[in-house]
């Protein structure tokens, strides 16, 4: 019998009966093992090299043109040559952070937000005012009020950071 707290406990997340709401934790029974191995050989055959590369460019170009493919078929033309691709969410954070903030600048965000997205505005030294949400997202009339009260003080915000579908971490 094991005890709380013994190093053979296996992790919160590896237990059966809990499914983590945290980031990147796929819901196991949904992962389909047979597949995901045929697809991860497939990708090991046919890509190994460009897969193990440290890229520092802009994404593998079979990649990049599945991302144009998949914006055509939903009705946005995009120049290839415009699409980043990156590891993830964060990464995208960070890349805009340090594309568009100074030090001192305004970001409006919605409260709860993303967990990453604050810290790393922080991080780049931005003044984060967030607004608290209600069942149908970033209330527009708080918004304005806030815009306003920033605009009284002399201050602009270089954008607001809100996420109009799913509302991570609410759901």
């Amino acid at each position: 019998m094991k005890k709380l707290g013994d190093a053979r406990d296996d992790a919160l997340t590896e237990r059966p009966e809990v499914i983590s709401l945290a980031g990147a934790c796929p819901i196991r029974a949904r992962l389909r093992r047979k597949l995901y191995a045929k697809l991860m050989s497939q990708v090991a055959a046919e890509s190994h090299r460009a897969c193990a590369a440290v890229r520092a460019d802009r994404g593998m170009a079979v990649t990049v043109d599945c991302i144009v493919e998949v914006m055509a078929a939903e009705g946005t033309e995009i120049n290839p040559a415009n699409v980043i691709v990156t590891t993830g969410g964060q990464q995208v954070i960070d890349l805009v952070c340090k594309a568009l903030i100074d030090p001192g600048d305004v970001i409006v965000a919605e409260a709860p937000t993303y967990p990453g997205a604050v810290p790393t505005f922080g991080a780049y030294q931005a003044d984060v005012v967030q607004i608290e949400m209600d069942a149908d997202g970033m209330p527009i009339d708080e918004l304005e009020g806030v815009l306003d009260r920033l605009a009284g003080e002399g201050r602009r915000p270089k954008f607001i950071y809100t996420i109009p579908n799913f509302q991570n971490p609410g759901g």
